[in-house]
């Protein structure tokens, strides 16, 4: 059914390569196939001081933020407890059932809600952090939380799946999914080095700009033309 939806598009858009060679593997017409990322905003750097550690987004299963809890306790019990701030949209639900999984672990105290965020109270979370996550447990074909990073500078922790590894290039410490020790040591190593920290929310802020709004925008209108014209 899906195949057959596709190939009756003129053109169709997807956000990684990943996603292209899914897509051909299904039998898609590849000529049909354009790959355009998440765009970003890119905002004015306010030089906040970096004192936080982000979850943005709900605290689900899917996101990461079960592995996040079990890391929290691996370094929690090698005495470097760390404190992550969780701001997204979620439910009361899904705000208890990450609770109950945080405290039957241990790291209640390593957790704060913070509930949801305007667009710009976003930025200046992220502007405060000195990492954020992108630990998805499952391929996504791109992550509009990596480009939102890296439009405010800011480094992430991210899963090396679906396509993540192309959005984060040289800007971002990846391990697989669904380990918490991987993501216990990628933590710790942030935190113990904030020149790297520096310098990798300064490249992931330049690569940014090569997807800022603008440039997707006028990626998306020349497709568009492009099938108009024919």
């Amino acid at each position: 059914m899906h195949k057959l939806i596709y190939n009756k598009a003129n053109r169709i858009i997807v956000h990684s390569e990943e996603m292209r060679k899914s897509l051909i593997s299904m039998g898609i017409d590849a000529s049909k196939i354009t790959v355009i990322p998440h765009g970003a905003k890119i905002p004015h750097l306010l030089f906040k001081k970096r004192n936080k550690i982000t979850f943005l987004g709900a605290p689900v299963e899917d996101k990461g933020a079960f592995v996040l809890f079990e890391a929290l306790k691996i370094l929690k019990e090698k005495g470097e407890k760390i404190r992550v701030h969780f701001y997204g949209i979620y439910s009361e639900l899904e705000k208890e059932s990450a609770d109950v999984r945080a405290k039957e672990l241990g790291v209640r105290d390593c957790v704060f809600w913070g509930g949801r965020l305007s667009e710009d109270e976003f930025d200046r979370k992220l502007q405060e952090s000195m990492l954020t996550f992108a630990v998805y447990t499952k391929p996504v074909s791109g992550s509009s939380i990596l480009t939102r990073a890296m439009a405010n500078a800011t480094p992430v922790i991210g899963t090396n799946i679906g396509g993540m590894p192309e959005y984060s290039k040289n800007f971002s410490i990846l391990i697989p999914p669904n380990d918490p020790k991987a993501l216990a040591d990628a933590i710790s190593k942030l935190m113990k080095d904030p020149d790297l920290r520096k310098e990798l929310g300064n490249v992931a802020r330049k690569h940014a700009l090569e997807v800022s709004w603008d440039v997707i925008a006028r990626r998306n209108l020349s497709v568009y033309l492009d099938v108009l014209k024919h």
